[in-house]
């Protein structure tokens, strides 16, 4: 055999996994635009029967746990060893899914608890999927262009809802006789020209453009390579500025805060003098909270009732989790307990916008520690390890934004949120090797 020659099986394994990234893309695109429903509400979801309900209505998570099953066992031959992080870290998510296992023996509501375990089954799933495959393609190369088509549209939604999209809806839906029979929830989230694109609701929306945006940025900057520098600083331009325009649509509260925590982390992180970070720092912190109370003033005035609301939550999660230590009232049960210690005029809540005290109630305080310590700990080490590689420090960012807003949100319950989130934090901690972080770049 001529030693020049090179051995093709190392081409075709490389050739083989970015193939299954562009695979995992697809699998990320379709999650944002079609699978939007939290896992305990997937059965109030009518049936789609006509073409026009496939291509606009969000589809069964069923549905998405087929392409799940499909993109594991297309990723059997592509599994390699990774001693990026230490063993001890990847038993974490593995003993969150045994405990919350063992916490349905505990269960006030066994329907509920049975479509959370399944969520949470697949997200560890997408977890070591990240770490143990996607993870060889150091680059996201496949992968990133497939997420920035879905992403794009899902950002074309939001700019069409706001420019007359809702308006429309609202028209169509109020010309049928029988429009009071819809879902109370649905009508409600209609009246308002809060913008939510293909997401749960506009915190959802928030919290995907929080999540994806610095990936997606980064990805269409490498789509128009061949373009001139300024050319392609226009057209991402274009797109950060239109995910800009859509969150501040939604009229997320915590997506401002989180996005202006990100900015703040972004500025002490930087490598600039210390007189211009701290410059930058305070036009940016006094800057951005002018604007946000400027814009919610009249939020304020009126009592903040969603806060309120959250106060609410957060109370009777804690009192659950502490009534119940050990096991909580079973994954996915949080209604259930809610229900029982409401103040009487509280509005009603499936989930406790908050996904590490929902953590505590519903699974046990083992449990919320497990949680709260893997997504921790994941990414604290891979901060260790960014580099200056301009693609982790992205992902990093997103999966940072997403972790924040978990603290006031439910997206570990939304698959079109929780599953590129586990995807990603899997793929980041296979790139987590800290003696690479002085060289490595993208």
């Amino acid at each position: 055999m001529d030693p020049a020659k090179k051995d093709p099986a190392p081409n075709a394994d490389a050739r083989r996994v970015w193939l299954w990234a562009l695979f995992a893309g697809f699998f990320v695109a379709t999650a944002i635009l079609k699978f939007s429903i939290p896992a305990i509400l997937a059965d109030r979801a009518d049936p789609l029967e006509t073409l026009i309900e496939w291509v606009f209505y969000p589809w069964p998570n069923l549905l998405g746990y087929g392409l799940l099953a499909a993109l594991a066992l297309t990723a059997a031959r592509s599994f390699r060893a990774n001693a990026n992080a230490p063993r001890w870290f990847l038993f974490i998510p593995a003993l969150w899914l045994i405990w919350q296992v063992l916490s349905t023996a505990n269960t006030v509501d066994m329907q509920l608890t049975r479509a959370t375990l399944a969520h949470f089954t697949s997200t560890m799933m997408l977890f070591y999927l990240g770490y143990f495959v996607l993870s060889q393609e150091a680059k996201l190369r496949g992968f990133r262009s497939a997420v920035l088509v879905g992403y794009l549209l899902v950002l074309w939604s939001g700019l069409e809802q706001h420019f007359g999209g809702l308006q429309a809806t609202r028209e169509m839906i109020y010309s049928d006789p029988n429009w009071q029979q819809l879902p109370p929830e649905y009508l409600e989230k209609i009246a308002k020209d809060r913008i939510f694109s293909t997401l749960f609701y506009p915190n959802a929306f928030a919290g995907g453009l929080i999540l994806l945006t610095p990936m997606c940025a980064l990805a269409l900057w490498h789509a128009t390579a061949r373009l001139q520098i300024p050319s392609r600083t226009l057209i991402v331009g274009v797109m950060v500025l239109s995910a800009l325009a859509c969150l501040y649509w939604t009229e997320s509260k915590s997506g401002w805060l989180v996005s202006l925590a990100l900015v703040m982390v972004y500025l002490l992180q930087s490598r600039r003098p210390k007189w211009i970070k701290a410059a930058c720092l305070a036009v940016v912190l006094i800057g951005g909270l002018a604007g946000f109370f400027w814009k919610y003033a009249g939020y304020f005035g009126k009592g903040a009732a969603s806060v309120a609301a959250r106060f609410d939550y957060w109370n009777a999660a804690w009192s659950t989790a502490k009534a119940n230590p050990l096991f909580g009232t079973g994954p996915g049960t949080f209604k259930r307990a809610y229900s029982k210690i409401k103040p009487p005029d509280a509005e009603m809540a499936w989930l406790a916008h908050n996904d590490y005290l929902q953590q505590a109630s519903d699974s046990g305080f083992l449990s919320a520690g497990l949680y709260a310590g893997f997504i921790g700990f994941g990414l604290y080490r891979a901060r260790q390890s960014l580099g200056m590689n301009p693609m982790r420090l992205a992902v990093w960012f997103g999966l940072l934004g997403f972790a924040l807003q978990s603290f006031v949100e439910f997206g570990l319950h939304i698959p079109a949120l929780a599953w590129p989130f586990f995807l990603l934090l899997g793929w980041l901690a296979g790139q987590s090797n800290p003696n690479n972080a002085a060289t490595d770049t993208d």
